[in-house]
């Protein structure tokens, strides 16, 4: 009984999928009147996802206590990142070469007029790794941006010993509220 309790959220969510469907198919192009209530779910969803990437890896990387595993974890993540970047990389100039789906220039506004300039590899990766102003790293746009400054503020975290153990708990509080914030939503 325990282990179905467990579980409980993953049943809900596949019950109301098989319900969803049920509707689809009985309804059928009726069941648009019921697309606004989806939306918010998925709205809901999108919203939560930032915090809960940052709080979980800030917290992750705040709270490892041996040095030990902290520099194996730490080199694992960073080894992954460029395995798994480079192979996206990859992936991304061979289809954008073969079949140009995207648009690779920037367009800029100077002086009221609009400038389209091309990005090089090095922008792009910039771009990907990077953003100009905080506000963009509160984006799903840049979740490779929030990753990297995520793993930087909790290794500053970490690097303010007793002193940051006060934010570190914070934050560790804000990440329970988000899991009951998605909690509520999955109950929705």
């Amino acid at each position: 009984m325990k282990k179905l309790k467990n579980y409980k959220s993953t049943i809900i969510l596949l019950l109301s999928v098989v319900i969803g469907s049920i509707i689809g198919l009985i309804m059928k192009e009726d069941a648009q009147v019921l697309k606004p209530l989806g939306d918010i779910f998925l709205n809901l969803l999108f919203v939560s996802i930032v915090p809960l990437i940052f709080l979980t890896i800030t917290t992750s990387m705040a709270k490892i206590k041996q040095v030990k595993y902290f520099k194996k974890i730490i080199s694992r993540i960073f080894l992954i990142f460029l395995f798994t970047s480079f192979i996206s990389c990859m992936i991304g100039i061979i289809v954008t070469k073969a079949i140009p789906f995207v648009d690779s220039s920037f367009v800029e506004i100077l002086e009221g007029e609009t400038v389209k300039t091309e990005l090089n590899l090095l922008q792009r990766t910039t771009s990907l790794l990077t953003t100009t102003d905080f506000y963009l790293l509160l984006s799903k746009d840049n979740i490779v941006a929030l990753l990297i400054f995520s793993i930087l503020i909790g290794l500053s975290l970490r690097m303010t010993k007793e002193e940051g153990k006060i934010v570190v708990n914070f934050l560790d509080v804000c990440l329970k509220v988000i899991h009951h914030f998605i909690q509520l939503i999955m109950y929705y």
